[in-house]
């Protein structure tokens, strides 16, 4: 994002409880956004999180659970909904995890992969159907890891 762009509207934070998640939010206010609309599964975590953050904007949040694949397409239209017109939704949502205690117990394993795989792909899908409604076009970032480039044996699940 340019410093010179003006943010048109708001932002919406898919994971808008991560600490990356209100940084991101805070440079958006910084460049002149309006709102941000903050979806995670803790709603009031996530106000203390961005007050705290100075983010002086219109914030408003709702529910989001990456691992309810199913809920993704309701949360979604909600977010849209609170935001208005989005200049840009972020999927700020993920989990390391340990690679031993995914050993210890494998439906672990396979919650963090529906998080960070199925959520994903998901939240994505319903996202662009949100984006592709709007009268300006909107920009759907998605975070990754390094981890992606370099993976390492002591946490191959991620």
């Amino acid at each position: 994002m340019c410093n010179q762009c003006p943010l048109r509207s708001g932002l919406i934070v898919l994971g808008g409880g991560s600490e990356i998640g209100i940084a991101i939010a805070r440079e958006f206010v910084a460049r002149g956004a309006r709102a941000v609309v903050l979806a995670g599964r803790d709603q009031a975590q996530m106000r203390a999180q961005a007050l705290e953050a100075g983010i002086g904007v219109q914030i408003r949040t709702c529910n989001f659970d990456a691992r309810q694949t199913e809920s993704h397409v309701l949360a979604i239209e909600e977010a849209f909904t609170l935001a208005g017109e989005a200049q840009a939704v972020v999927l700020a949502f993920g989990v390391l995890g340990d690679t031993r205690s995914y050993e210890a117990n494998p439906a672990l394993a396979g919650g963090a992969v529906i998080t960070n795989f199925a959520g994903g792909v998901t939240a994505s899908l319903a996202t662009v159907r949100a984006l592709a409604r709007q009268a300006q076009p909107g920009t759907l970032v998605v975070l990754s890891s390094a981890a992606t480039l370099r993976p390492r044996p002591s946490n191959y699940i991620y």
